[in-house]
């Protein structure tokens, strides 16, 4: 009977190799889940946006709408203007209007719906949207008498014109984006 064993205990060569090669797959394979997962984090929360933004639009344009007593489509259909009685006698001038710094609605990085509720009192407009453009055919806001309804056509999110180029994307991976469409008529 041998009461000391001299041999030493350890791993060979292969075995270490082995270990490290799993090892590195694992951590692949957690490594790729991981960044998939944020990405898909990513596209939900700006989608969530967009439809948060998309709200927002609708309701204000429709409470300003439902209470004019004019409406005056302006600038080709990227502008509107509402002339709206006030509570005590007279009234205010609303605009919502398309800001657009490069003059092309196809570039949607700095396509702003904005909207002032009474241009006489020199307070800066508000934001409504952002990454906004018309759809393919259509104006923002089309108006064309009292006896028709102020039609809103507009697309929130990726281009529409922009499928190569994917510094337009806003949404992650893939082209995405919500299109609000309203028919509003106001009440007088």
């Amino acid at each position: 009977m041998k009461i000391f064993d001299n041999r030493k205990h350890g791993l060979t060569f292969i075995e270490m190799i082995m270990a490290l090669t799993i090892f590195s797959l694992m951590s692949i394979a957690l490594t790729t889940t991981l960044i998939y997962g944020f990405r898909v984090n990513r596209s939900e929360l700006i989608q969530l946006r967009m439809t948060q933004m998309a709200r927002k639009i609708s309701n204000h344009l429709e409470g300003e709408v439902k209470t004019a007593r004019m409406i005056y489509e302006e600038e080709d259909g990227n502008k509107i203007r509402l002339v709206i009685p006030r509570r005590g006698g007279g009234t205010r001038t609303a605009v919502f209007y398309l800001q657009d710094g490069d003059n092309n609605p196809a570039t949607i990085g700095d396509n702003r719906l904005m909207f002032d509720p009474d241009i006489s009192d020199n307070k800066p407009a508000e934001v409504l949207g952002v990454y906004i453009q018309p759809l393919p055919g259509t104006k923002i806001f089309d108006y064309s008498s009292a006896a028709s309804p102020l039609i809103i056509n507009m697309r929130l999110g990726d281009p529409t014109a922009a499928l190569n180029a994917p510094s337009q994307a806003v949404t992650g991976p893939g082209f995405q984006a919500l299109v609000v469409s309203l028919a509003l008529v106001p009440r007088n």
